[in-house]
C-alpha cells in the first residue's frame, strides 16, 4: 500500500518538482555563462545567480512540497486526501518518504549544478575547470585517512537528517497548524506552528552544543576525534576552534522522531477540514 501511494505521490508532485529543478538548472547555468564571460561586475553577478541556483534548489523543492502536502491534505485536495480508506499515518509516511526520495535527488542535482558553476566560474580563481576533481579526489582522500567510518556513513547520513529536519519541520507545521483548535487561523496556524518548531529546534540544538563539550577535530597526528573543548567560552570570545561541535547530533536523533510522530499521531487523531 505504502508504494502505491508514494507511486500516486510522484506521479501527482513531478510536474512543479521538475519545473523546479529546470528553473534552479536555468539560473545556474546562465550565471556560469555569464561568470565565464569575464566581463567586470556582470561575472560576479554571474557568481552569485550559479550559487542560487546551486544552494536555492534543495530550500526550493522542500518549500513547494511543504506547501502541496498542506494543500493535499488539508486544503481543498484534502476532503479528498482524508476519506481515502487508508490509515492517516500512512498517507504521511507515504508522503514523508517521497519527500526523501526527492531530497536525495536534489542533492544529487545540486552538486550536478554546482559542477556546471563551477566550470564557468574556474577562471575566475586562476584555476582550470577539470581542475575540480583532483581537488575533490585529494580532499576525500585526506577524510578517508582521518577517518573512514566517518567519512563513507556518518557525514552522508548526517547531511540526509540535516537536511530532512527541514522537510520534518515543515510537515509537522503543517498537521499540527491545521488541527481543529488552530484551522481557523488558515494557513496562519501552520506558519505559527512553524514558527514555534523553528525557534525551539534552534535552542535545543545551542543548549545541547553548549551542554556537550566535545567536538570533532584533527589530531596533531592528522587524526580524526573527538577533543574536549569550552564551546561558551569560544562562542562569547569568538575563538575559530576548528572543529565540529557534535551536540547538534543527539538534538537531530531526538526532535526529527519526535516531530515524525507527533505528526502521524495528528494524521490518527487530530484532522480538522471545518
Amino acid at each position: 500500500m505504502i508504494g502505491t501511494l508514494i507511486k500516486h505521490e510522484a506521479i501527482r508532485t513531478r510536474g512543479f518538482l521538475l519545473a523546479i529543478a529546470g528553473v534552479a538548472l536555468a539560473v545556474a547555468a546562465v550565471g556560469a555563462l555569464t561568470a565565464a564571460s569575464g566581463w567586470p561586475v556582470l561575472s560576479q553577478f554571474g557568481v552569485l545567480l550559479g550559487l542560487a541556483g546551486t544552494v536555492g534548489l534543495i530550500p526550493a523543492l522542500q518549500l513547494a512540497q511543504a506547501v502541496d502536502y498542506w494543500r493535499s491534505g488539508y486544503g481543498r485536495i484534502g476532503y479528498f486526501t482524508q476519506t481515502l480508506p487508508v490509515r492517516g499515518s500512512r498517507i504521511y509516511w507515504a508522503k514523508l518518504l517521497w519527500a526523501a526520495i526527492v531530497l536525495v535527488a536534489g542533492i544529487a542535482g545540486s552538486l550536478a549544478i554546482g559542477l556546471l558553476v563551477w566550470f564557468g566560474t574556474a577562471g575566475l580563481v586562476g584555476l582550470e575547470p577539470l581542475d575540480i576533481f583532483p581537488l575533490v579526489g585529494d580532499a576525500l582522500a585526506l577524510a578517508f585517512e582521518a577517518s573512514p567510518w566517518l567519512t563513507a556513513v556518518v557525514a552522508p547520513l548526517l547531511l540526509l537528517l540535516l537536511y530532512g529536519l527541514s522537510t520534518v519541520t515543515l510537515f509537522c507545521a503543517a498537521s499540527v497548524g491545521s488541527e481543529q483548535r488552530m484551522h481557523r487561523l488558515g494557513l496562519g496556524g501552520p506558519v505559527l506552528v512553524w514558527f514555534v518548531l523553528h525557534t525551539a529546534t534552534q535552542l535545543v540544538m545551542l543548549v545541547l552544543i553548549l551542554a556537550i563539550p566535545f567536538g570533532l577535530g584533527l589530531t596533531a597526528s592528522g587524526e580524526l576525534e573527538l577533543l574536549p573543548v569550552d564551546m561558551l567560552t569560544a562562542m562569547l570570545q569568538d575563538i575559530d576552534l576548528q572543529l565540529m561541535p557534535i551536540g547538534f547530533v543527539p538534538a537531530l536523533l531526538v526532535l526529527v522522531p519526535l516531530m515524525v510522530w507527533r505528526t502521524a499521531r495528528s494524521w490518527n487523531r487530530k484532522v480538522s477540514l471545518a
